[in-house]
């Protein structure tokens, strides 16, 4: 497997842990800083879907990708409230990796996902 990188995207086995968390194969993003990909056998992801949500009340950001050299754009929701950390072995094959839009976008759905009630 190539060098895993903040904002790589890729096609994941995601463990079943219950609940509405999502689980099975999917395309993730790398949120992990490079060093942490490096020397750590876990890194940490947010999973895509492409379901959209029909009424927006969570950090979910609307992305729209080509990726792995496809003219066409991927659309994808970014579960920016399902941080996740896994194995690098559950990672399968790369597709890509985010536009500067879509990180910013990523940014911005963790500090959502993440501050405190009190401050929205």
């Amino acid at each position: 497997m190539r060098e895993i990188r903040q904002w790589d995207v890729f096609w994941c086995k995601l463990p079943n842990i219950g609940g509405c968390v999502q689980h099975g194969r999917r395309l993730v993003a790398v949120i992990s800083n490079d060093f942490q990909n490096k020397t750590s056998d876990a890194i940490m992801i947010i999973p895509l879907t492409t379901s959209f949500p029909k009424i927006k009340v969570t950090p979910e950001v609307f992305i729209r990708e080509s990726l792995n050299g496809m003219t066409s754009l991927v659309k994808n929701t970014a579960l920016c409230n399902q941080i996740m950390t896994i194995k690098k072995d559950d990672l399968l094959q790369n597709v890509g990796e985010l536009s500067d839009d879509s990180r910013r976008l990523v940014h911005q759905g963790i500090f959502k996902s993440i501050r405190s009630a009190n401050s929205i």
